[in-house]
């Protein structure tokens, strides 16, 4: 999964402006970061190890723009 994940990053990548966050629990990020390409890698800006899947997205945006302070 976090290999189909970074490949599928990858493609969005080509076509995106802007950086990119990564946000996703410890063992999965691990395996990402194996799959990034250089197009991730450009434009990365940051990386959170945490698992967000049980919190609803507006808990999610605070903390990931917690997170950037």
């Amino acid at each position: 999964f976090a290999a189909d994940a970074a490949k599928a990053l990858a493609a969005a990548a080509e076509s995106m402006n802007g950086d990119l966050i990564v946000a996703a629990p410890p063992d999965t990020l691990g395996v990402m970061r194996r799959h990034y390409d250089r197009k991730i890698k450009a434009r990365l800006l940051a990386e959170i190890d945490k698992d967000f899947t049980k919190h609803p997205v507006g808990e999610i945006t605070r903390l990931i723009l917690a997170h950037e302070d």
